[in-house]
This record gives structure tokens, sequence and C-alpha cells, in this order.
């Protein structure tokens, strides 16, 4: 095998000089999957966004997270075709003009078209970072290391919040976090050039990339998102929507964009079963406790980014421009602190209690603390508001580990890597479709009741122009409750969705790596 032969090429400590560099850029591709939650009223705010658009804005998030997620797959096997140094160097080229853009934006598009191209770049490093470790470790220790490129990965995303928020409060602008990448992707990758470039020449190309699998995954996710993304309002005459918002540039083209994500999906679908190298290997999902990690890890992501997206939007309802920041960051700093300890120390409890015990009482936690902040008050009360975002974090957290090792654990050794990669990929996509659905499903609640609002009508000793503030003003008093009220509803959706991720948590297993 090439992996046992590169093994033996290279010394322990080469072998980290190695893997240390793709690490770290594994780390700060997987921060900025979430590290837009704290800052995105500051966006709001700067880009001149309506907070009542977001079909529009959710694609800071998911525009991100669809090539990240489409990339993992595609680098993977594109790393096979032209080797780790040259898919590195790509992946990592990608990531730094990508945050370059971002850093640069004038306007939601351009940051849009940045995260996109900064996502290709970071979901491009964790397949290839996996395929290394299957290259430069024998079967003994890989699948340790490759537990390990996986724990780093989900890390940076736990992280991503504190990241943003702590960047934002020291330079004092949301760029920043954005223009920290590109000197730490440089560096990062001009430490990987000496050992990735000897790594690559011990290797030799096994695969060849199969770009129509590509194109149909990447061109399939993206319509079917796409789609979901799309409010459903009713636009009156001038075409204008509730609290001025815009109609969505796609608007009208909602059920065609979906039909044709499922006609790709189902197509690459397809394609996967009949060639003899697929970019996913449909067999794993005939593995029940594989499967059941991966349904259990879509859960997952459906519901954490719920807390990420709207937990910052209710803050830019309720709180001035000038506490936006720091308010978002507390609140948020409630969810992650706790996510954070409770996935480090998910490994120990998995190997003390096994791995269902633990996933399942983190989707009772996740289930118990979303039920919580579906009551929140109409107002900013940290004692009402951080005990719910405490206990869903702890819970969110605490599956990471027993998930990660029912999949890893699941598959052949020679199918380790690729299993790795998949479970992140069904949470990924979790994260992606559940935010799209969610945020259009809000835009076209809110949309609606405003309309249905029965603006008293123009007294007799009213001006045309007191009428007029009259009437913002109290549509502005109507706005704030019905806004909060459907953010607290999809709090609602996510904690159900953690009471259902309960069922297929009852199959990965009890017993660790077993």
């Amino acid at each position: 095998m090439v992996a046992s032969i590169t093994g033996r090429l290279l010394k322990p400590d080469a072998r980290w000089l190695v893997l240390l560099p793709a690490l770290a850029i594994v780390f700060l591709s997987s921060v900025d999957l979430t590290v837009i939650a704290p800052i995105l009223p500051l966006i709001l705010l700067d880009l001149n966004i309506n907070a009542a658009e977001a079909d529009r804005y959710v694609w800071i998030a998911s525009g991100y997270l669809i090539a990240y997620t489409s990339c993992i797959p595609l680098f993977g096997r594109l790393s096979d075709s032209i080797g780790r140094y040259r898919a590195l160097m790509l992946a990592a080229g990608l990531f730094v003009g990508g945050s370059l853009i971002c850093a640069t934006a004038d306007s939601l598009w351009v940051l849009v078209a940045g995260r996109i191209i900064q996502g290709a770049g970071g979901g491009a490093m964790l397949p290839v970072t996996l395929a290394l470790v299957a290259d430069i470790y024998e079967e003994d220790v890989r699948a340790p290391m490759l537990g390990l490129v996986g724990a780093i990965e989900t890390l940076g995303w736990v992280l991503g919040p504190m990241w943003g928020s702590a960047i934002e409060q020291i330079a004092g602008s949301w760029r920043w976090i954005f223009w920290v990448n590109v000197p730490a992707g440089l560096l990062i990758a001009t430490a990987m050039l000496r050992p990735a470039r000897e790594v690559g020449a011990s290797l030799r190309a096994t695969h060849r990339l199969d770009l129509i699998s590509a194109m149909l995954a990447v061109a399939g996710l993206a319509s079917f998102t796409t789609g979901l993304s799309i409010a459903e309002t009713t636009a009156i005459e001038d075409g204008a929507r509730a609290l001025g918002a815009q109609d969505h540039p796609l608007d009208g083209y909602r059920l065609p964009f979906i039909i044709a994500g499922v006609a790709l999906l189902a197509a690459f679908i397809l394609r996967q079963a009949r060639i003899p190298n697929p970019l996913v290997p449909l067999r794993l999902f005939r593995i029940p406790r594989f499967s059941s990690a991966a349904i259990a890890n879509f859960g997952m992501g459906v519901s954490l980014m719920v807390a990420l997206v709207n937990v910052p939007v209710a803050v830019a309802v309720l709180v001035s421009a000038s506490r936006l920041s720091i308010v978002t960051a507390q609140l948020l700093a409630g969810f992650s602190i706790p996510m954070a300890i409770t996935a480090l120390s998910g490994g120990f409890l998995v190997r003390r209690f096994g791995r269902m015990a633990p996933a399942v009482s983190g989707f009772v936690l996740g289930a118990a603390g979303y039920l919580l902040m579906s009551r929140w008050p109409y107002e900013i009360d940290f004692p009402a508001m951080l005990p719910g975002l405490m206990i869903a974090g702890a819970g969110l957290g605490l599956v990471i580990a027993p998930l990660a090792d029912a999949a890893l654990y699941s598959a052949r050794e020679e199918d380790r890597g690729i299993s790795a990669s998949l479970v992140i990929v069904m949470r990924l996509l979790g994260m992606t479709l559940g935010i799209s659905v969610l945020s259009a499903w809000a835009t076209g609640q809110v949309d609606s009741r405003l309309r249905a609002i029965d603006i008293p009508p123009q007294t007799q000793d009213e001006t045309t122009a007191e009428y007029l503030e009259r009437q913002e003003d109290y549509l502005f008093d109507q706005a704030i409750p019905i806004t909060l009220d459907i953010l607290q509803t999809t709090y609602l959706v996510a904690g159900i969705v953690c009471a259902l991720a309960i069922i297929p948590a009852l199959w990965i297993g009890r017993s660790a790596h077993r």
C-alpha cells in the first residue's frame, strides 16, 4: 500500500512536520464556519442590509457551508489525482483569496462571493489532511490520528463565535476577522512547502477525478439550498416587502430550483452507485451504525445553526448599534463555552460509558435547552436567556465524540478516512439545509404577519407627515414582538429536532470502538 510505503519513508518527527501545518489550517478554516455568528449584526449594519431580509443574508453562512461541504469529497479525490501537496496549496490559495475578498467587501453579494471561495478552500483542507494521515501513518495508529483531525475540525467551529468576537473587540472591526486569515494562511502554507513536497514525491496518483460526479454534487446542493432559502412572501403593488425589505432576486423560482436540485442530487446518487471509485461510497450507508451516526449528525447540524444565526438576529432587533457586538458575544459565549467543554471531554465519556449514553444524554439536554430558549422574554435578560443557551450548548457538544466514534469504527480500515469525512459532511448538510429552510420560513412569517396588521386610520386633526410617522412607530412596535415570537418558534423546532435525533442515537452501539 502507498500509505505503508510512505510511513516507512518518514521518521516520526518528520510526520509531525508534515501534519502540524495541515492541522493548523484545518482549524483556521473550520473556525470560519461559525465565526460570523457574533458579528452578523455588525455586518448588516455596516453593509446597510435590512434585518428583515433573512433570506438574503443567510447566504453569508450558507454560501460558506455549501462550498465547504461540496469540496470535502471533491478534494479528497482531487488529491488522489494531483497529489496531496498540490491539493493543499490550491486549497490554501482559495482560502486566503476568499478571506481577502471578504475583508474588502462593500456589498452583501461581494461578501457572499468571498465566503464561497473561502469555504471551498476551507472544506478542501479537511479531506486532504485525512488522506495525508492515511499516507504517513501505519494501520495500527491511523484511526486515532484520523480522530485527531476530526477533533481539530470540530473544535474550530465550536470556538468560532468566541474567536470572532475576540478579534472584533480587539481590532474594532468585523473585517479584521478575515484580514487575519491572510497572513496566517500564507504562513501556514509556507510551513507546508518542504515537508508536503517530500511526501508528495513519494506518492503516486491512484485515482482519476470524477468531474461529472463533482459537478452534479455541487450544482445539486447549490440549487436545492437556493430554492429552500427563498422566502414565500406577499409583495404589495410597488414590489416592496414589510419593513422596507426588498424581494429576493430569485423570487418566483423557488420550486424550479428545488426540483432541479433534487434531480441533480438523484443523478449524483445513481452515478455513485454505478462507478468503481465514487466520491461518496454508498456502501457505508448500508451499515446501520454508520447511517445512524450520520442521521444524528444531520440533526445536530440543524439545531446548531439555529442558535448561531438566530441568536444574533434577536440581538440585532433588541440592542442599539453600540452594544451589538458585546451583547452577541456574551450570549454566544454562554452557548459555545459549554459546548467546547463537553466536546473536549466527550472522548473520555465515550471510553467510560460507551457511545449511546453520552449521545442520548446530549440530545436530551439539547432539547431541554432549546425548549427554555423558546420561552425567552422580549428583552435582553441574561439570567433568563443564558440557562437555555448553556444547556443546549453543553448537550450538542456532548454528542460530538460518540457520533464520530460510531462512524469511524463502523467502516473497514480502508474506508475510515472517507467515513470520518462523511460524518462531518452530514453535520454540515444539516447546518446548511436547516438554516436555509428556517430562515426562509421566518422571513415569510414576519412579512405575512406584519402585512396582516390593521394600521389605525388617520385622524381628522393629524397631518399626513404625522400620520406616516405614527404608522412607522406603530409598525415598529408590532414588528419587534412578532419577530421575536417567530425566532422563538425556530428554537422550539431545534428542540424537536434534538428530540428526534435521540432515535438514531439509540442505534450507534453501547460500547466504544466496537
